[in-house]
């Protein structure tokens, strides 16, 4: 239905109030598709970006994994009494402290020592690796021990290094 008015000066008013509220609904699916489309672009980067992390999660844990269990193998030989098993996974020069504190170079003796001055190894748990480098690695360790009948819970930090062929080895237990 159109609508005519006139005004003082003499212009047609409201000539067609179909084409104006055309006008605004035309706007407003402009303005709802811009909405739509940032909705999406939004959606869109947070997909991305979650699909990176998870990728990023993943690459670290497959990069760690082995450093995690070359750790778990140590202590789980060392909990059996197979102290050759355990030193192999030294590099030729590892070190580990002795009960009063003191650096000592790795050895299947120093192992066995280390067993007899600080006590049958109970129980341990091993965290999670952190990367220092491309080759270098540290990792906690709770250790859970008994000594004289008294059971004593402590952490040591474990040195790895990649060596050249590509295997982690221990280089020092602090």
């Amino acid at each position: 239905m159109n609508v005519q008015r006139s005004t003082v000066d003499g212009s047609a008013q409201g000539q067609n109030t179909s084409n104006t509220w055309r006008t605004i609904i035309q706007r407003h699916s402009r303005r709802m598709n811009h909405r739509l489309w940032l909705t999406c672009a939004v959606l869109l980067l947070l997909l991305f970006t979650s699909i990176g992390a998870f990728s990023s999660i993943t690459a670290y844990n497959h990069a760690t994994m082995p450093i995690r269990s070359i750790v778990q193998n140590y202590y789980q030989a060392l909990q059996g009494k197979h102290y050759v098993m355990a030193y192999q996974y030294f590099t030729p020069h590892g070190t580990i402290l002795d009960a009063q504190g003191k650096v000592k170079v790795v050895s299947v003796a120093a192992l066995q020592d280390e067993a007899l001055e600080k006590g049958l190894l109970l129980g341990y748990a091993v965290s999670t690796p952190v990367l220092q480098s491309r080759s270098s690695a540290s990792i906690k360790v709770n250790l859970q021990r008994k000594h004289n009948e008294k059971q004593r819970t402590y952490d040591v930090y474990v040195q790895l290094v990649l060596t050249g062929t590509k295997a982690w080895l221990i280089t020092s237990i602090t």
